[in-house]
């Protein structure tokens, strides 16, 4: 009785269908990143639309609503819930604003699907319909997840190659290529905000079997060296990847999964 009373209230009707399904993203941002290792379309895009249509049907429930007041209750849940990703240590800053767009354009769909049935069908025997499609929503998403994990496969590596021409004499480019000092920090906004850059490298040995170390910005990238000839090569397999980027966060110092062995 209590929650029916929350919920005729306009206030309490916004405020709970927020709460809802912002803690609903959360479990299943935690699912499909902590439990099941993937960050798939099913959390791209079927989670921010299945929130824009629950928090509708939620907050629709009790008393027709227009377009906008709909479209203002799922923001707010996504409020929380980037609020939540930071404060549970879920996420940082970066990354929330990077997928910020998407889950703001894939919510407001959600919002405006259901919303064209709810203002054309409003009935309380429309919002018992909206109570049978909301369970089936929620189970949805994670069997989603699961397929996407079970069907997985590696992806293709393409190979990429650079060249830099030096104008100057082999012997004393060698001088730097195993090994080199600290280098200046870049001034990119995009290294500034977090992602991994160079630092120094560091050699124990000039022979195969060597262990090489390129410091960066989030912790050393360890190589073994598997080709040498001094003068004219250098070749090398990198053994341990750092996080390619350090994420930003104001309560904590966290570390998604995506951080690594995403980037190899």
């Amino acid at each position: 009785m209590v929650l029916r009373g929350l919920f005729s209230s306009r206030l309490g009707a916004a405020f709970l269908s927020a709460a809802t399904t912002s803690l609903f993203a959360i479990l299943i941002a935690m699912f499909s990143a902590d439990v099941m290792r993937i960050y798939s379309l099913s959390l791209f895009i079927g989670g921010p639309f299945v929130m824009g249509v629950i928090s509708t049907a939620l907050y629709g429930m009790s008393a027709p609503r227009t377009l906008g007041a709909c479209m203002g209750v799922a923001f707010l849940g996504l409020l929380f819930m980037f609020i939540g990703f930071l404060a549970f240590a879920i996420e940082g800053v970066v990354c929330l604003v990077m997928a910020a767009p998407l889950w703001i354009a894939m919510t407001a769909l959600g919002v405006a699907v259901a919303w064209m049935f709810h203002r054309r069908y409003w009935s309380k025997r429309t919002a018992r319909g909206f109570q049978v499609i909301i369970p089936i929503l929620l189970v949805s998403l994670p069997i989603w997840t699961g397929a996407e994990r079970l069907a997985r496969v590696p992806p293709p590596i393409i190979r990429v190659a650079t060249s830099i021409e030096i104008d100057a004499p082999p012997e004393v480019v060698w001088q730097y290529i195993g090994a080199f000092d600290d280098i200046a920090p870049p001034t990119e906004l995009l290294f500034r905000a977090g992602v991994a850059y160079p630092i120094r490298a560091e050699l124990d040995g000039m022979e195969v079997g060597a262990q090489r170390r390129c410091v960066l910005s989030t912790g050393a990238l360890v190589e073994k060296v598997t080709t040498l000839q001094p003068g004219r090569e250098l070749a090398f397999d990198v053994t341990i990847n750092p996080p390619s980027m350090r994420e930003r966060n104001p309560f904590y110092d966290v570390h998604p999964p995506h951080l690594n062995g995403y980037l190899a």
